[in-house]
């Protein structure tokens, strides 16, 4: 994942005993145009929060590769 801007490496995420994230793994290079789709509740505002440095995950790692910044 080292030409990755934004890489997350087995993100998991739970509220309680609810799971919202199980193990997110991806890579996100540069000037790539990314959609999140998905049902209501299915963690996309928990991915981006967490993304963003406003929720820590459970476990797992958001490698944001120096200097760069992330638009939403």
């Amino acid at each position: 994942m080292s030409d990755n801007v934004l890489s997350l490496v087995e993100l998991t995420h739970s509220f309680g005993e609810r799971p919202i994230l199980d193990g997110v793994t991806l890579g996100i290079n540069r000037g790539a145009k990314v959609g999140l789709i998905g049902s209501n509740g299915a963690g996309k505002s928990t991915l981006l929060k967490i993304i963003g440095n406003r929720l820590f995950p459970d476990s797992g790692e958001v490698i944001l590769r120096g200097g760069e910044n992330l638009h939403f």
